[in-house]
């Protein structure tokens, strides 16, 4: 199992990255600088955040020898104060502290201190600054007015926050301050507005670099909220309003399929290495990237000539788990999108399914699971169809169909929303196509058991009381969507003969109240539905009779069934379904053409 925290061991190849930022952020002729570090959820964000911290702090050990370094780095979380204080002013005060940590200051020093910690509680800048933005003056009457008790002072202060940071960094001999400012867009808008407002202050001083990281298009959303700008002008709006504070933009980059097998095949053999033998692999990856076999050989082929940095015994079994794990990177890749932190929460609950499979003697397909397993990641309300549409016999209808039509050669049918949603996104049904193949023939049942933690309990009809399971299968029965309804039919018939008779009279109330006009596609499929469960239980066709003998005849397609579903009431022995039949028949030019003898019969 692994853990999904950061880290500042390089699986990812950021080590070259880290290199140049660290070089930019302590360029002289560039400072004031702000490093925009932009990723999704998940990228590595925070990864290269500390790496790039542990390189500038090396870098200033290394230059300062035996004395006090003359840069000094600050972490803070924004998302900690969400919810508790200011940002600004908890973020000036940290600034601070990390500035005359570990040193003694004389007394002009201390009155310096104390000025800036005092102006830190007076500003409160974001709550009063003005909406123009891109000016990037604060509003002073807005200011005034807001704290009128202090407003003597708020000029005063803010015109010598500027010179006492200076003279402080002189005075304690620091001539570069980092700070790394991270889950900024897990906060509110208001408070991400408030950092970039407290930046601001220290915008004119030299000796001053922060690094943000956030997922830049949620920063953006924040600043429009805040500024209150039309959707329209939005996007507009925040890269201006950025492009102001952020010097130099940084977006990850997206890992490619070949390091997502490295990033995938190191965190395996993590679990067999030494202590020593970690460090080893990890100088190792740009040259495994560069080889010409795949990831999986290539490793391999590094277990062999490194042995020594294996735990004792342990080479044959990596060997394995490699070959067992990467024979499954494509479907990462393409499920996840090669996202760092989603494939370390992946490959665990994999794990735990495994596990679990092999202590109920589950009989599972390794690349199925990962593929099915991918899927519930990735597509969630798709996956939560597949449950809610698996037959009796565990098979999918609504996999085989998309697998049928995922290569648009042929027309979908138009009687199934959810199946066309499913070819209109993105990506899904190109994925659900490949190998391993997903035709809709595989029993998914004990895949399904695995799953089962993670869904919610109406997506598991096993889980409902009996009273639930009959309204929730009739609900279904009588969807507008014909492979929802078809497949809620089939494990109807399957239920113990007091829950099915409690479907089918809920069923046939249905059709008795759908409209004809507005849903006659759901009253279609709800007596399409009956018509199922009347098969296998013809006791049910008296309420069914009952309800077509009130319903009217408006939908031609709706009669054709109900010609088709009395013929075999008479069939069953219910002889007044006969007259009623022919009333359908009468009244319905297409049900004339002889429904009736495709009707199943029920056998003796």
């Amino acid at each position: 199992m692994w853990s999904d925290r950061e880290t500042v061991e390089d699986c990812l190849g950021f080590s070259s990255y880290v290199e140049s930022l660290a070089d930019v952020c302590l360029e002289p002729e560039i400072a004031p600088l702000t490093v925009g570090i932009f990723g999704s959820w998940g990228s590595g964000k925070t990864s290269l955040m500390q790496m790039l911290r542990a390189q500038i702090d090396a870098r200033a050990v290394g230059a300062a020898g035996s004395g006090t370094p003359a840069c000094v780095t600050l972490w803070f979380n924004a998302w900690r104060y969400e919810g508790r204080e200011e940002i600004q002013s908890a973020l000036i005060h940290a600034i601070l502290r990390e500035l005359t940590k570990g040193r003694t200051l004389l007394e002009d020093v201390k009155a310096t201190f104390e000025r800036l910690k005092k102006g830190a509680s007076v500003l409160k800048l974001a709550k009063t600054i003005t909406k123009s933005a891109l000016t990037l003056s604060p509003d002073f009457e807005g200011l005034l007015d807001s704290f009128k008790d202090e407003s003597e002072k708020i000029a005063e202060t803010m015109e010598q926050f500027e010179q006492d940071f200076e003279n402080l960094l002189k005075s304690v001999a620091v001539s570069r301050i980092v700070v790394f400012i991270d889950d900024l867009d897990r906060c509110s808008s208001e408070k991400v507005v408030e950092a970039f407002e407290t930046i601001k202050l220290f915008l004119n001083t030299p000796e001053t670099t922060f690094v943000i990281g956030a997922d830049a298009p949620k920063i953006e959303q924040a600043i429009g909220t805040v500024y209150h700008v039309a959707e329209g002008t939005r996007p507009t709006f925040a890269r201006d309003y950025l492009e102001k504070i952020v010097q130099l933009p940084f977006s990850i980059p997206e890992q490619r399929s070949r390091d997502v097998a490295a990033y995938v095949g190191m965190l395996v053999l993590r679990g067999y290495l030494t202590k020593e033998g970690w460090p080893i692999l990890l100088n190792a990856r740009r040259t495994l990237l560069l080889q010409a076999t795949d990831m999986c050989t290539s490793l391999t082929d590094w277990i062999g000539v490194n042995t020594a940095a294996l735990r004792p015994d342990s080479a044959t079994a990596a060997r394995e788990h490699l070959s067992r794990t990467l024979a499954h990177v494509d479907v990462l890749v393409r499920g996840l999108r090669g996202n760092p932190r989603q494939i370390k929460r992946f490959l665990n609950i994999l794990e735990l399914r495994a596990r679990i499979a092999e202590a109920n003697n589950l009989e599972v397909r390794l690349d199925l699971l990962t593929k099915l397993t991918a899927l519930e990641y990735s597509w969630p309300d798709f996956f939560g169809q597949i449950v809610e549409t698996i037959g009796p016999d565990g098979k999918s209808e609504l996999i085989g169909e998309v697998v049928r039509l995922a290569d648009r050669k042929a027309e979908p049918p138009d009687d199934s929303p959810m199946l066309a949603a499913a070819l209109a996104t993105p990506g899904l049904a190109e994925f659900v196509a490949s190998e391993p193949i997903l035709d809709g023939t595989a029993d998914l049942t004990p895949y399904l058991y695995l799953a089962q933690t993670a869904l919610d309990p109406k997506r598991r009809p096993a889980l409902l009381p009996q009273d639930e399971l009959a309204r929730d299968l009739a609900e279904r029965m009588a969807s507008d969507d014909a492979l929802r309804a078809r497949a809620a039919a089939k494990n109807a018939t399957q239920q113990e003969p007091a829950v099915l008779a409690a479907i089918a009279r809920l069923v046939a109330a249905k059709v008795a109240v759908l409209q004809a006009d507005k849903e006659k596609r759901a009253r279609v499929n709800a007596l399409q539905s009956l018509e199922a469960v009347c098969r296998v239980a013809s006791e049910h066709y008296r309420p069914v009779i009952d309800t077509l003998r009130a319903a009217d005849v408006q939908d031609q397609g709706f009669a054709m069934v109900a010609v088709r579903v009395l013929g075999a009431a008479v069939d069953a022995g219910f002889q007044d379904a006969s007259a009623l039949r022919d009333q359908y028949q009468a009244r319905s030019p297409l049900a004339k053409a002889g429904v009736r003898a495709t009707a199943p019969r029920r056998k003796a």
